[in-house]
């Protein structure tokens, strides 16, 4: 076991971290920097692992499986209880499009590439976050990838003493900081979420645990904490996400937590020792680890279910729900399962390591199903077409489209399978559907799978106000080369493009019906509309979706009768929109 002194100062630190990271999230200008919380669990962690490798190295005591053993004790039980719970409660609060993507992110976090996952998402301060419930898990991911690479490390470098070990982690500082300041710039994005850009805040704190380990450690002066102390609070404050974020802001943060991080001296303690060591932050930081777990699912789902509520009530649900969810998970899971998972028992070793293994792939697997089963379009897949009802007798339909035919993808299965159709799907995510454009691999891709089907029917949809503006006459082209494969083809009008006003943070920032899309994007779409439904011919038929989503005044339906969404964003249709839609396409099948 490791030989760490406990200190009650850095529960204290961590609980200046976690509050700061509720804050943020609860309201962000409340602290504008509070993020930067994570930055401080970074060195925490940093530190405390380095100390435990580094006298377990030195002491030629250190074994892989007890370092394992002791690190799943330690996160694994809250994290899966987290993870399942939170996708517990996506599955009974989201739409179908938005739980597919939770399933993703299951996916990812259980497999410990949540940080991964997040770059292709997008920017951590632009993103839909109550749609993301997973989204802290990426700084977990993070800390998990530390520990896979930074013992083998050591252990390398302990060949060379304690003098190897510095290098070690004085060239890991300089190389990870070098490219967190340069990808903070070029690619942000991969600055914030990537091991390799964050290292150097863990090998900061790893620095500082061989200063401390070898005795080689200046003896702190009495203002270097009060400094620490001034360093971090101000970061709270003066660190800002639109500026390069993490890069030479970091520093704050970092440079703050190493400071406070410092051995005390002998002697009274200071003022900022007594602050760390008081009782209830200490105790709020002895269940940082459950705290910041809950606290962010907990307001995803809060905020998207009760998106009407005003501010106060919303935030109160939440406060209370994280409270009293964080006391549970540590009371009866975290710390009963620390004490029992980390007895050094081979049998118990065992078990931790097949509790870890099995709840990351009943994770990953429950998450793909769920990507692959409520988003139904050919993205997942690379572009092959999807699949559905295969044994279906009544005949075939085959979707086709971008995005805007992909959000019928789960409607139109469900409706094939009770009208007894098989169906294809090729439609996919940010595709070109209409041949002659820049990139016609999807519409290849689709001309491919409808002439080797030649199915009864084909559903086309697209968002015809971009695809048709520079050219329009690539619909009238593609209608040509598919009518003799096909039996019938349906084209669907683009829906009304709503507002950002009528979105769920409109919702919850004051804005009430009636909403009314913006004249120029509504001109432009109803001037698209216009030239898709004059291409009805025998063959072709033309769906006019308009007044499923819009009132005879023109404001726009934005929520049904039980106050659920219609719209999966401005351009998109949630599950209950597509639904509407489907119901219109009901009667084409029947009369087939």
């Amino acid at each position: 076991m490791s030989t760490i002194p406990y200190r009650p100062s850095i529960d204290g630190l961590r609980a200046f971290a976690v509050s700061s990271a509720v804050v943020f999230h609860l309201e962000r200008a409340w602290l504008p920097g509070g993020f930067v919380g994570v930055d401080v669990f970074f060195v925490i962690s940093g530190y405390l692992i380095s100390w435990i490798l580094l006298a377990e190295i030195n002491d030629e005591r250190f074994s892989f499986g007890e370092f394992y053993q002791r690190r799943i004790a330690r996160l694994m039980p809250a994290f899966f209880l987290v993870a399942f719970s939170t996708f517990l409660g996506a599955f009974v609060t989201y739409t179908a499009l938005d739980l597919s993507s939770t399933g993703a992110s299951l996916t990812a976090a259980s497999l410990g590439l949540a940080n991964v996952k997040s770059i292709a998402q997008g920017n951590y301060f632009q993103l839909f976050r109550d749609a993301q419930p997973y989204l802290h898990y990426w700084s977990l991911a993070v800390e998990e990838q530390f520990y896979l690479v930074f013992p083998p490390m050591l252990l390398v470098a302990r060949r060379g003493g304690r003098t190897g070990q510095a290098i070690l982690l004085v060239l890991l500082v300089v190389a990870s900081f070098a490219g967190c300041a340069y990808l903070s710039y070029s690619r942000p994005t991969w600055a914030f979420y990537l091991f390799p850009a964050r290292a150097w805040e863990l090998a900061g704190g790893g620095l500082l645990a061989l200063g401390t380990t070898s005795g080689r450690l200046p003896s702190r002066p009495r203002w270097l904490q009060p400094m620490g102390l001034a360093l971090l609070l101000a970061s709270f404050w003066l660190v800002s996400e639109s500026k390069a974020f993490p890069g030479f802001q970091a520093l704050l943060p970092v440079t703050g937590t190493l400071l406070l991080l410092w051995p005390e001296p002998v002697g009274p303690k200071g003022y900022v020792a007594r602050l760390l060591e008081h009782p209830i932050l200490v105790a709020l930081g002895q269940r940082s680890y459950s705290l910041y777990l809950w606290h962010w699912p907990v307001f995803c789902l809060v905020d998207y279910r009760f998106f009407g509520w005003p501010l106060l009530p919303r935030l109160g649900l939440k406060l209370v729900l994280t409270a009293l969810l964080t006391w549970i998970s540590y009371r009866y899971v975290e710390s009963p399962a620390r004490r029992r998972l980390r007895v050094r028992r081979v049998a118990t070793r065992r078990l931790g390591f097949a509790f870890a293994l099995g709840c990351s792939l009943a994770g990953a697997g429950l998450g793909l199903w769920t990507r692959l089963h409520f988003y139904a379009d050919a993205t997942v897949t690379a572009g092959r077409a999807r699949h559905f009802n295969t044994s279906g007798k009544a005949g075939e339909i085959v979707l086709i489209g971008d995005s805007n035919g992909s959000m019928y993808g789960t409607a139109l299965r469900d409706l094939a399978e009770s009208y007894d159709y098989r169906l294809t799907v090729i439609s996919a995510s940010a595709g070109d559907p209409l041949p002659n454009g820049n990139d016609e691999s999807l519409w290849r891709a689709s001309l491919q799978t409808i002439s080797e089907r030649h199915p009864d029917m084909v559903i086309f949809a697209a968002a015809w106000a971009e695809k048709l503006q520079e050219e329009k006459q690539r619909l009238p082209q593609a209608l040509e080369q598919l009518r003799p494969l096909t039996g019938r083809i349906i084209l669907l009008t683009q829906p009304p493009i709503r507002p950002e006003t009528a979105s769920r943070d409109g919702f919850r920032n004051g804005h009430r019906p009636p909403f009314f899309e913006q004249p120029e994007p509504l001109e432009q779409r109803n001037r698209t509309n216009r030239f898709v439904k004059a291409q009805a011919s025998g063959s072709v038929q033309v769906v006019d979706i308009e007044h499923l989503f819009k009132r005879e005044d023109g404001s726009l339906i934005v929520l049904d009768d039980q106050g659920r969404q219609l719209f999966q964003d401005g351009l998109h249709l949630s599950g209950q929109g597509a639904e509407r839609v489907a119901a219109v396409l009901a009667p084409l099948l029947q009369n087939h």
